[in-house]
């Protein structure tokens, strides 16, 4: 058995669980989004008209992490002793969060069905930074937003050409950020109603589920996708820990990560 770190985060590869910093506190490393919806009011009716097929939001993860007054394995070496060590800590976390660009972020979690499983997510800071606490031990309180599909498993899965795939897919996220390959002209559907069709093609087409976008030869190409009524604005999503059947007329490989909130 592997023994993981549930306080364990890398970001941009400083990792928060060492001697210099560590996340203490659990608190807002399992976040599940909030779901955007929108009730329909009726007259005559009480309440709203239900609806229960939300959009997810962003998820934010506000976690706390401890500057201490060593360095990463606990020692006293700076020069200015424990004091500068604590201003290069907290330096090396201001350079981190106060990047304009995305956040990579790491995580180890056990593996639905066992073994272990890396997570990935790309993110961006929230709300302002102020470092609290005492001269020798700083609390650097940080909010990482995270859009969807907030965490990928790694590595991605990838599936070659082919036109019957059986998908079984895991994590505790949908996927709805697959990338697919068509050969050529062909229409592609799932057993949930999902449908894509690509014509007028002289070659290979992909598909970019989760940008929205279809590529010929390298550039864009969207004149050639056509969706299914099934399809609807999200073109393609499989729910989490099912298994979704895929066919199609021509082979289409298919590329995808499974997702967790």
């Amino acid at each position: 058995m592997t023994v993981i770190d549930p306080y364990y985060l890398s970001v941009d590869g400083v990792v928060l669980g060492t001697y210099a910093h560590m996340i203490e506190v659990y608190r807002g490393l399992d976040t599940l989004a909030p779901v955007r919806r929108s009730p329909l009011l009726a007259a005559d009716r009480h309440g709203s008209v239900p609806s229960f097929d939300p959009e997810y939001d962003e998820a934010t993860l506000p976690i706390v992490i401890t500057i201490a007054p060593w360095d990463a394995d606990g020692a006293v070496t700076h020069a200015e002793g424990m004091q500068g060590h604590v201003q290069d800590n907290t330096d090396t976390l201001k350079r981190v969060f106060g990047k304009r660009s995305a956040l990579d972020v790491r995580r180890f979690m056990p593996a639905i069905g066992g073994g272990t499983v890396e997570l990935q997510a790309y993110a961006a800071r929230g709300r302002q930074v102020i470092v609290d606490g005492e001269n020798f031990k700083r609390m650097f309180g940080v909010d990482l937003i995270l859009p969807y599909p907030f965490w990928h498993e790694l590595p991605l899965i990838s599936r070659a050409s082919n036109t019957a795939h059986v998908i079984n897919v895991g994590g505790t996220a949908p996927v709805a950020d697959m990338v697919l390959t068509f050969a050529g002209d062909g229409t592609l559907t799932d057993d949930l109603g999902h449908e894509i069709t690509i014509t007028g093609s002289a070659g290979a087409v992909t598909v970019d589920v989760g940008a929205r976008e279809a590529y010929e030869g390298g550039s864009l190409a969207m004149n050639r996708l056509s969706l299914g009524a099934g399809s609807d604005g999200h073109w393609m999503e499989w729910p989490a820990q099912t298994t979704v059947t895929v066919s199609s007329t021509v082979g289409v490989a298919v590329d995808y990560y499974n997702a967790r909130h």
